[in-house]
């Protein structure tokens, strides 16, 4: 029987320890209408304000490669206060209720936008400081629409060996309740029409 060297534990170990050390993301979303107050600010009657949370385990270097489809679909700003970059502050909301359902992309840090931000496919959000892994259920975005569509990108954190990207694929919106009935409605009349049809 041959001995196995002592060479060939110590890449495989190594491997074990780099992948241990590797980073990691999960994403998850919530959705709400606005208030009676965000609306009397300007906040559209028929939107949903979707937050976008993430679960990192490194510091986020950027959030990027972000697209909003379909292109027409328009995002709530206000622009009084509020800006593409920071978490609306709370403390502001008395004054401002509309600003608590603004839309924004930021990181733990220093926010900086690359590209054009929203309007533009492909912008960046890089952050220019070492915060480390940002806090559970980081809220790196929200987006607030009265259109349906994806919000698309990555984050990429700092991994051991160099950033780490991990894609998402969010919704904006959901379709209204009337849309699920008229969908159904045409399968059942396909189906019927289908069943004429053979018999």
């Amino acid at each position: 029987m041959r001995k196995i060297s002592t060479a060939f534990f110590v890449v495989v170990l190594a491997a074990f320890a780099q992948q241990a050390m590797a980073a990691s993301a999960t994403f998850s979303s919530s959705m709400r209408a606005p208030t009676a107050d965000e609306i009397a600010g300007g906040v559209p009657a028929g939107a949903t304000i979707n937050e976008y949370f993430v679960n990192a385990d490194a510091d986020i270097l950027s959030i990027n490669q972000v697209v909003i489809t379909p292109p027409s679909l328009t995002l709530y700003q206000e622009t009084v206060v509020g800006d593409d970059v920071n978490a609306p502050n709370p403390a502001l909301f008395g004054a401002f209720p509309e600003l608590a359902a603004d839309s924004f992309i930021t990181t733990p840090g220093a926010t900086a936008i690359a590209g054009g931000g929203f309007g533009v496919d492909n912008s960046s959000w890089f952050d220019s400081s070492n915060d480390g892994a940002p806090a559970p259920n980081f809220r790196f975005a929200q987006l607030t629409s009265a259109d349906t569509g994806l919000f698309t990108g990555r984050i990429s954190l700092a991994g051991s060996a160099g950033p780490e990207n991990f894609s998402f694929n969010l919704p904006i919106g959901i379709p209204e309740p009337s849309t699920y009935v008229l969908a159904g409605m045409g399968l059942i009349g396909i189906v019927a029409l289908r069943r004429r049809r053979v018999c």
